[in-house]
């Protein structure tokens, strides 16, 4: 195969299989109190803060990288960086399958997600590169943008069929990276998860020395040459520079800061504790800092572009991805319900998110199916929220001592296909008249509204919301019944149905405000549509 990043024997088909596989561990890895937090409400309704906030730092690691994608993406020393990142991964999984401080585990995990980011853009790119012959330096920057209105809109329509296919894919291996790890936890403890993954990433590293070669730095690389000699980003020895890093340390502090406290602010009764208050202080100052930081450097060189903040689509869509991710969180409900009513214990749980893919598969259906008929955006978000507010209209009727498993099976199909379309929906909307340019800058912004605030304001919200009406609920109950066990399950129940009724009026209520706001296109600058400019002088 003509590609000098493989060695002579590798085949096409074989250099694509290997990178389709090389997708489940990196989206897993790490992934240990991602299988056990999606059941954080176990048998005694109960958050495990310490999963989720860990999982919320791997989840940051992987956001505050974001704004290097370009830079990743047209490194081509594969090898090099794969047995780095693979030998660095190693190490974490040791020191975290010994750590038991969940600070320190916040720590590594925060890393191992910065390095996550790192090695799943560098196989993105080389597996588009086996499958489709796309390079990204072809189309990353100016000359990917388009160069007439028609070209714009072009663009944006076979996005709007391209993501869901990808997140379709995307997901689906994330499910099944996380089934894998909670089947491992479930019949092992949650730390032996880290000593089999440190063997698949000892046999992953044997499996680069033997399938990618390495390039020297002066040898000429054919396949990143471009036939019709457009101009390519170069080819730099480093993905990034040692001058981002003060960045990258003050946006980590920051947003670290603010799941701390949203994760442990129920638990340390809010701003009653110095450790609430000292964090919530971190995140403003190392926020600002990181402002700072950029303010003397050039556009180009900026770590994160706050011209992207102008665009109206971004601002809507990261409003968007916050209260879809927000709303996402009620599948704690679903959890309770499941839990008390069939009895379920984690590992079973995360057998029933293995029904996820499905409502993926008709989320990514009805979205192409939509756009393909130019249905305009605020109906997709409205269907969207529609059915997050049908899973709480269903939530609040299915509360009761003795559930079905077709029924909880059915509810977590159709929630993730609405959590799907918006997921999609959001992203398609966000790149309408995108600018390559500040691509980086809204893969950032979308990481971490919807990997990390909005679930963490979920948690807040239904961790307390729950709280609240259980406790309510238990005084009101104990008057009547002597059963401690009895009334503390009902007390649950009803609790999830007064938090499912307030879920369905918020949901109702969005989508009532979406069909009123107006949805303007925006509009090109002249600079930005050379061809027509041209053409109508």
């Amino acid at each position: 195969m003509e590609n000098s990043i493989y060695r002579a024997w590798v085949p096409k088909w074989f250099a694509i299989v290997w990178h389709m596989v090389l997708f489940v561990p990196l989206m897993s890895l790490g992934s240990v109190y991602s299988a056990c937090s999606g059941d954080t409400i176990g048998s005694l309704q109960i958050w495990s803060e310490d999963f989720t906030f860990t999982s919320l730092c791997a989840m940051i690691g992987i956001g505050v990288m974001a704004p290097f994608f370009y830079k990743i993406a047209c490194y081509r020393r594969h090898h090099l960086t794969f047995l780095i990142g693979f030998g660095a991964l190693f190490v974490l999984s040791a020191a975290s399958s010994r750590a038991g401080d969940p600070l320190l585990l916040g720590l590594f995990s925060l890393v191992m997600g910065a390095i996550r980011f790192v090695l799943i853009v560098t196989n993105f790119a080389a597996f588009a590169r086996c499958l489709l012959g796309v390079d990204f330096r072809h189309m990353l920057g100016p000359q990917g943008d388009g160069k007439s209105t028609k070209e714009w809109d072009d663009t944006e329509q076979k996005k709007s069929m391209m993501i869901p296919i990808a997140n379709i894919f995307f997901m689906t291996v994330g499910q099944l990276g996380t089934w894998i790890t909670a089947y491992y936890a479930y019949h092992y403890h949650w730390q032996d998860v880290y000593r089999l993954e440190m063997l698949i990433l000892l046999v992953l590293m044997l499996g680069v020395i033997a399938i990618e070669k390495f390039r020297g730095w002066d040898e000429r690389d054919e396949s990143a040459v471009s036939e019709d000699d457009e101009p390519l980003i170069t080819d730099n020895r480093r993905p990034w520079s040692l001058k981002y890093m003060g960045n990258v340390t003050a946006a980590s502090i920051a947003w670290c800061a603010a799941a701390f406290v949203l994760v442990y602010g129920k638990t340390l009764d809010w701003f009653h504790s110095p450790k609430i208050t000292v964090a919530c202080a971190l995140f403003f100052v190392f926020l600002f800092a990181n402002m700072l930081i950029d303010k003397n450097k050039t556009e180009d060189e900026r770590y994160f572009r706050y011209e992207i903040w102008t665009y109206r689509n971004i601002r809507l869509a990261t409003v968007l991805y916050c209260l879809a991710m927000v709303l996402n969180t009620s599948s704690s409900l679903t959890n309770a319900i499941a839990s008390i009513g069939l009895s379920l214990d984690t590992y079973l749980n995360n057998m029933l998110a293995n029904w996820a893919p499905l409502g993926y598969l008709i989320g990514a259906v009805t979205i192409i199916v939509l756009r393909s008929r130019g249905v305009a955006y605020k109906w997709v978000f409205a269907i969207g929220f529609g059915i997050f507010a049908w899973t709480m209209w269903f939530t609040y009727n299915q509360v009761q001592l003795q559930a079905r498993y077709e029924d909880i099976r059915m509810l977590s199909i159709v929630r993730n296909c609405g959590m799907f379309m918006l997921y999609c929906i959001c992203m398609v909307y966000a790149y309408q008249r995108l600018p390559y340019r500040l691509m980086p800058s809204w893969i950032h912004i979308m990481l971490i509204s919807r990997s990390v605030m909005g679930p963490a304001i979920g948690a807040a919200i239904y961790g307390a919301g729950m709280q609240h009406y259980q406790q309510q609920f238990i005084h009101s109950l104990s008057a009547m019944n002597d059963n401690l066990r009895m009334v503390n399950l009902q007390a649950m129940l009803l609790a999830v149905k007064e938090m499912a009724g307030w879920t369905l009026w918020a949901c109702l209520a969005i989508v009532l405000i979406l069909l009123i706001i107006p949805w303007p296109k925006r509009q090109l600058k002249a600079t930005e549509i050379p061809e027509d400019v041209i053409s109508n002088p």
